[in-house]
């Protein structure tokens, strides 16, 4: 039976997170907020127990499907429309927060039947 990879517990999500808006390279910087949303969100969806074995990882893999899923298309985002330089200021301008599939409804075209699809399965 494969054995449970063990995560270190010597720095909490916040720490990790910090960590990683310090850092000057990105690829850290991905992989350990990466990290920090995995100690944050598996207790929360799953909880503290401990899970071993072939089927609770195929189980857990349908887990995060859906999860990945819920928060790519139903979790409203800031979309960036231009930035504007001010001497060394840069000034970002936001559309305000909207789902992706509520970007993919406002949308015109061919992808609006794909919109529509997308609808009918929710």
């Amino acid at each position: 039976m494969a054995t449970a990879v063990k995560v270190r517990t010597d720095f909490s999500a916040a720490e990790l997170r910090r960590v990683a808006a310090a850092s000057k390279h990105a690829n850290q910087s991905r992989r350990l907020l990466s990290i920090a949303a995995v100690l944050d969100g598996i207790p929360r969806i799953v909880g503290y127990r401990r899970l071993e074995g072939m089927a609770a990882a195929a189980s857990m893999a349908r887990l995060y499907a859906t999860v990945r899923l819920f928060v790519n298309v139903f979790q409203p985002s800031f979309k960036l429309i231009g930035k504007e330089r001010d001497g060394v200021r840069v000034r970002k301008r936001y559309h305000p927060p909207a789902t992706p599939c509520e970007r993919l409804l406002a949308t015109r075209g061919p992808r609006r039947r794909c919109a529509i699809a997308l609808t009918a399965c929710v």
